[in-house]
């Protein structure tokens, strides 16, 4: 770069003096105007390479952001993420008195399942309850592995009415469900809890009823909807 800049200001004093003929300057431009020719090409090529860096910096953004609200088995949304969107339910709730409604649902025996069959049918069980699940509810609802053989569903706009109409419908399609695994047959039910949010409630408190409401579906005999 200094020998450069030297050439510069060598060319530039010649350029001032009278009794020079541009002319015998020729070489000096030609060899100036490739010089920038070969510069412009290589900002071209790190500008591409820093958009191209750039680029694979924001996917790498994005997939650590998916990672840590997404469960990896299944693909849903995780407990972390739940809660967020429920808190932020419940000061939408606060403000405009808009319904939400909250189902935690548990596949009936899983350790049973597990045991008979493996826990790799065990995850192929999850797996296949996530997809009757998407496929079933709104886009609007939040759909989330709560822990271990739980899914929490928390339903926006919804009051507990609907909600159940919504688990009882979800309850009969996954015992209609046929799942297999190494050629064999088997069936699965699932318990369901609901609870709407009420004014006097926090975040703990209707996960609290929600929760109890499912024990409540499983003491009556599973594969059961109840509601508090």
């Amino acid at each position: 770069m200094a020998s450069f800049n030297h050439f510069i200001g060598d060319l530039k004093a010649r350029l001032a003096e009278p009794e020079m003929e541009k002319k015998e300057l020729y070489p000096e431009l030609i060899c100036l105007f490739d010089y920038y020719q070969k510069l412009e090409s290589r900002l071209e090529k790190i500008s591409r390479i820093s958009d191209g860096i750039q680029a694979e910096l924001r996917d790498l953004k994005d997939k650590y952001e998916r990672q840590s609200v997404t469960d990896h088995l299944t693909g849903l949304f995780n407990r972390r993420y739940a809660t967020q969107r429920l808190k932020e339910e419940i000061a939408r709730f606060e403000r405009y008195g808009e319904g939400v409604s909250v189902c935690i649902a548990d596949i009936d025996k899983f350790k049973t399942i597990n045991d008979t069959y493996g826990h790799n049918c065990g995850d192929l069980a999850l797996r296949g309850i996530t997809r009757l699940l998407i496929n079933n509810l709104r886009s609007s609802d939040v759909v989330a592995r709560w822990g271990g053989e739980e899914f929490l569903f928390l339903m926006p706009h919804t009051n507990l009415g609907p909600a159940i109409h919504t688990a009882e419908k979800i309850k009969k399609i996954v015992a209609e469900a046929s799942f297999s695994h190494e050629g064999e047959e088997f069936r699965i039910t699932m318990s369901f809890g609901l609870a709407q949010y009420q004014k006097k409630d926090t975040l703990d408190s209707v996960l609290t009823r929600a929760d109890h409401a499912l024990y409540m579906a499983k003491g009556k005999g599973r594969n059961q909807v109840a509601h508090l």
